[in-house]
């Protein structure tokens, strides 16, 4: 009686199991899928404007743990990408950038406090909010909440910058009819810490030159 299998079914399933394990040890596969997910799920979400905030549904899962069993420090920053591109893609900020092909959007500053653990499974919310912009960058204010108890386990602050961009609170303004905002004081804080490290930096390198 011949095999239903071709005769080289073995091989050929050890090879997509083999090239399969170099992919997922090669790149961070999940991280490119849930960013598809989230582009693909804002297709039927309602839509929402720059001046609101976003929001996530996520969870500690066992990729994400450190030896005491919380979500390990780089998992946070990780997950905030996750947040910034559900408002992106939801805001419109992803289509407009989408629209200037010489437009490219890096973080280029962040600070996070944590204020108590996430622990193992246990699900939160993230919440995305635009809280300034200046003529290149938007920041943003992202936070982590549990969602048993509505505590803020950690909150963050990011700058995003545009380059190769007219100026962006022309940008807000004019094309979103977002009014610009005053910034918080803390923000101004976060503001001037990252000024006074570049400028810090800059003087190291002159004096090595």
């Amino acid at each position: 009686m011949s095999s239903v299998f071709p005769s080289n079914w073995l091989a050929q399933s050890a090879g997509i199991l083999a090239g399969s394990c170099v992919l997922l040890a090669s790149f961070d596969v999940f991280y490119f899928l849930r960013v598809a997910s989230f582009r693909i799920s804002s297709l039927f979400q309602s839509p929402m404007t720059p001046a609101d905030e976003g929001s996530i549904l996520s969870f500690c899962g066992p990729n994400d743990i450190d030896i005491y069993l919380h979500m390990n420090n780089s998992r946070y920053m990780r997950e905030m990408d996750f947040g910034r591109y559900d408002f992106y893609f939801r805001s419109g900020l992803a289509k407009y950038i989408g629209e200037h092909r010489n437009l490219t959007v890096v973080q280029h500053a962040a600070l996070i406090r944590y204020r108590r653990s996430i622990d193992f499974l246990m699900r939160f919310h993230l919440k995305t909010k635009l809280i300034w912009f200046d003529e290149r960058a938007l920041y943003f204010e992202q936070r982590f909440i549990s969602k048993h108890d509505g505590f803020v386990r950690a909150v963050a602050l990011c700058k995003n910058t545009f380059v190769n961009s007219e100026d962006m609170i022309k940008v807000m303004t004019e094309h979103f009819n977002i009014p610009l905002p005053i910034c918080p004081p803390y923000l101004e804080s976060f503001i001037k810490s990252n000024e006074e490290s570049s400028l810090a930096l800059k003087e190291e390198m002159l004096q090595l030159s």
